[in-house]
């Protein structure tokens, strides 16, 4: 009301300077946000004072616009302990997958040491059957002189001729079976068989740690990552289960908080408005724009378009 009683005021010497500026534009600048209370007074004005003044009157221009922001903000009671069950049977489903990882890595690592201990008796075998079919053939040699002088008999030389290849036979399967644990133990590192370049293991490079660690057998079982998994899949159920009869129950919920935008006209009253005396009402004023009766008010289905949209009625006749 302030705003148009100054407009009001500024009424008459617009009034004087009419006939100086027949040509002059009458620009109303009023510094609220478009649809606001305090923007409805001028724009109803205007087309008035143009009238009575004889001069152009523009539309009012707001220098700026006004953005309203709003939270919300609502909270459901957990007071049968259904989100405290849902997330300690997340935390299981966590701790389950990293006892699975657990129990993958000490699997491959337990794989990677027996291929090299198998690799390492491997080598062992052939050294020694490779020795023995030296052996063998020495004592063939001298088997066979044995019978050029007539001291041993064929049948022996036979008979060694037999134990030779028969433990010349033993090396080529020795042999495969070294070259397949080369090749596990290459897939086991990560690295393509045919060109992995890997240490050759030998029994006498490989030594036991000089202390062993003592452990009960209960405590050792505790420590199998199986077992450990097995412990979080019963926990995560159990937590379901919890969850289940939580929402046996009824859910609570925190009632919205927003919290309700309050025009800047509606912070009034009817009895905080003053009333404009008639003296400061510009002449040629429309008599139903001073009458008490509301001939403006918002309208909407909703507060967003309450603001933005003013009616104006103008009675019939008028």
């Amino acid at each position: 009301m302030r705003l148009a009683s100054l407009l009001v005021s500024l009424a008459v010497p617009f009034a004087a300077l009419a006939q100086a500026f027949p040509s002059r534009t009458i620009t109303i600048v009023v510094p609220y946000s478009p649809g606001s209370t305090s923007d409805l007074l001028p724009r109803a004005i205007a087309p008035h004072l143009s009238q009575s003044l004889g001069v152009p009157a523009l539309p009012v221009q707001t220098p700026f616009n006004l953005y309203l922001a709003s939270v919300s903000v609502s909270y459901t009671f957990d007071l049968f302990g259904a989100n405290r069950r849902e997330l300690e049977g997340l935390q299981a489903g966590i701790d389950y997958q990293r006892y699975e990882l657990e129990a993958a890595r000490l699997t491959l690592a337990g794989n990677v040491v027996t291929a090299a201990i198998r690799e390492a008796s491997l080598r062992e075998q052939i050294a020694a059957t490779q020795e023995i079919v030296e052996l063998q053939e020495r004592q063939l040699a001298i088997t066979e002189r044995l019978v050029k002088l007539g001291t041993a008999a064929q049948a022996d030389a036979v008979a060694q001729r037999l134990d030779l290849a028969q433990i010349r036979a033993v090396l080529p399967d020795l042999q495969r079976q070294l070259e397949q644990v080369r090749h596990r133990l290459a897939v086991y590192i990560g690295q393509p068989p045919g060109t992995a370049k890997l240490a050759e293991f030998k029994l006498t490079d490989l030594q036991l740690p000089p202390e062993l660690p003592l452990s009960l057998p209960s405590e050792l079982a505790r420590q199998r990552p199986d077992i450990r998994a097995a412990e979080a899949l019963l926990q995560q159920a159990g937590a379901r289960v919890g969850v289940a009869t939580a929402n046996l129950y009824p859910q609570i919920a925190h009632p919205d908080l927003t919290v309700p935008l309050v025009l800047y006209g509606e912070q009034f009253s009817s009895a905080d408005l003053a009333e404009i005396p008639e003296a400061d009402l510009p002449p040629g004023l429309p008599g139903w724009m001073r009458s008490p009766a509301a001939w403006a008010q918002r309208t909407g289905t909703t507060a967003a378009s309450k603001r933005s949209t003013i009616t104006i009625t103008i009675p019939d006749g008028a």
